[in-house]
């Protein structure tokens, strides 16, 4: 399908199937990271890219999120090729074009993919060792989760925020500002904790395990024993419950 679509788009002239072949690109790079070529994925994210880069810069709008979906895709291989400088701009570029998509469009459809970029960005950034940016990336998306949970009924949503909470508790940690980050822990675990208890998500006790770990591990630098041993106790429930185990 590729080799047919080059063709008929770089040698045929057929540029109404550019759109097409782009997405061919997108379509074999999943492909070939699936079977563990993520260089050759990268490649193809690169093609893809090309071609809907110059789309938006001949003013197709509609190409703008294919764009930004296929920046998210390549960032993701790029961090897992140890990149993390390039992966973060690659985030970057994601945020340029959902940010005045939600915020000036009003397309909150989006809202929830702008948060998760927001999110994103603050691990890079965090990783590179600026965890003060890294709070305030994480407060940007937890603005717009909240909103999405508690105001709008997108309950689906709510692990997503309870992520958020954690790598905003991280940071917090990581500047010293413990008692912050344990609030936010116990934001985290108090809605993973419904849904894998109330709401049966038991795909998610891994997640309540690691959020349950990191609070002891806050704790331990608290000095407070007796709480780090509850929340170890926790954890381990959390495991227990976890069906891959």
């Amino acid at each position: 399908m590729v080799a047919i679509l080059e063709r008929l788009v770089e040698k045929e002239g057929r540029l109404d199937l550019s759109n097409d072949l782009a997405s061919a690109y997108l379509a074999k790079s999943i492909t070939v990271r699936d079977l563990g070529d993520r260089k050759n994925a990268v490649a193809y994210c690169d093609r893809a890219i090309a071609i809907w880069e110059r789309q938006v810069e001949q003013g197709d709008a509609e190409s703008a999120e294919d764009l930004a979906r296929v920046y998210w895709d390549k960032a993701e291989l790029v961090c897992d090729l140890g990149d993390e400088s390039a992966a973060l701009a690659l985030y970057e570029r994601v945020i340029a074009i959902w940010e005045p998509l939600v915020r000036r469009d009003g397309r909150r459809e989006l809202a929830n993919d702008l948060a998760m970029a927001y999110g994103e960005k603050a691990e890079g950034v965090g990783s590179l060792g600026d965890n003060r940016r890294a709070v305030e990336l994480c407060d940007r998306a937890i603005a717009i989760q909240e909103s999405l949970v508690f105001r709008e009924g997108r309950g689906d949503l709510a692990a997503g925020l309870a992520n958020s909470y954690r790598k905003k508790a991280i940071a917090l940690h990581l500047l010293g500002q413990h008692p912050g980050s344990a609030a936010l822990y116990d934001k985290a675990i108090a809605i993973l904790e419904r849904l894998v208890g109330q709401k049966g998500r038991r795909e998610l006790a891994e997640k309540l395990g690691e959020a349950c770990s990191e609070k002891a591990r806050l704790l331990g630098f608290m000095d407070d024993a007796r709480g780090a041993l509850k929340m170890w106790d926790k954890a381990q429930r959390a495991s227990s419950m976890n069906p891959s185990n």
